[in-house]
């Protein structure tokens, strides 16, 4: 199992974090294959970092509150009609598209959010905000990371 890392910068990891978290978002939507392969490749890194894989799951359900702003897509797409009917006065309908939308934004996020934890599990705050300063990033991005944990 790998330590925690007091002395070691972390700006390589935050970058190497960041890089990962941008291809997870840039991954096609539907493909949910490739999905479980990046999320069996963030598992491993996780249990190098000392987190079981089901524990690291638990951790990256924190993201899914924030995918209910993706919900609405399920019944605005009028393509691949799943279902419709009425719901009181309202009329609603599910459409393949929108669900398949709303489900890879949920994983996506699941997903990067489990990166995020192992990095934060690597490095103490302290070097993770002083990196984030270090890579020139605006302050008003590292105050914000340090307060998160506070």
């Amino acid at each position: 199992m790998l330590q925690r890392s007091s002395q070691r910068d972390a700006r390589g990891a935050i970058l190497a974090t960041l890089l990962t978290i941008l291809g997870i978002a840039l991954l096609p939507a539907g493909s949910y294959v490739v999905y479980v392969l990046v999320w069996l490749a963030v598992a491993t890194a996780g249990a190098a970092s000392g987190y079981a894989p089901l524990t690291l799951a638990r951790r990256g359900l924190i993201a899914l509150p924030f995918t209910l702003a993706a919900l609405p897509l399920i019944f605005i797409r009028g393509d691949e009609l799943i279902w419709s009917g009425a719901l009181g006065s309202a009329q609603l309908s599910i459409s393949g598209a929108g669900l398949r939308i709303f489900l890879t934004a949920a994983v996506k996020s699941w997903i990067s959010v489990q990166v995020g934890t192992i990095l934060v599990r690597r490095y103490p705050i302290e070097s993770i905000v002083g990196s984030l300063r270090a890579l020139k990033l605006p302050d008003a991005i590292a105050t914000g990371a340090g307060l998160t944990v506070r």
